[in-house]
């Protein structure tokens, strides 16, 4: 009787507790990213954010680009928060979609209020 509750997995006697230890960081992402996978294994995770309401009110074109960018993550995750938080690979994405350094776009960003945290 004991193989029959072990095969349809409700034998408690053979749980083993899991750990924090034990758990392990997957891949969601539709493209792996390995240096996100490593930074979250290590957990330092960067997590830049962006307020995406007050790119949205910036008066160039310019940033249209990188609006759309920040709506499409915005929407894929099915967030209605002004706040958008990325990777930090994805400010080198949006610093060159801006044509900038990373550096330059940073330093702007922040000045301009959109970029708020670089935890």
């Amino acid at each position: 009787m004991k193989w029959l509750l072990r095969l349809l997995g409700i034998d408690n006697a053979h749980k083993k507790t899991e750990t924090p230890s034990d758990l392990v960081v997957r891949e969601r992402r539709a493209e792996p990213d390995p240096v996100a996978l490593a930074a979250a294994k290590s957990g330092t995770v960067q997590r830049p954010g962006l307020d995406l309401e007050r790119l949205k009110a910036l008066p160039s074109a310019a940033y249209h680009p990188l609006t759309e960018y920040l709506t499409y993550i915005q929407v894929k995750r099915g967030e209605t928060e002004s706040l958008v938080f990325v990777r930090a690979s994805d400010i080198d994405a949006l610093a060159a979609l801006t044509g900038e350094s990373k550096e330059n776009f940073v330093k702007e960003f922040k000045r301009l209020g959109v970029l708020i945290s670089m935890n």
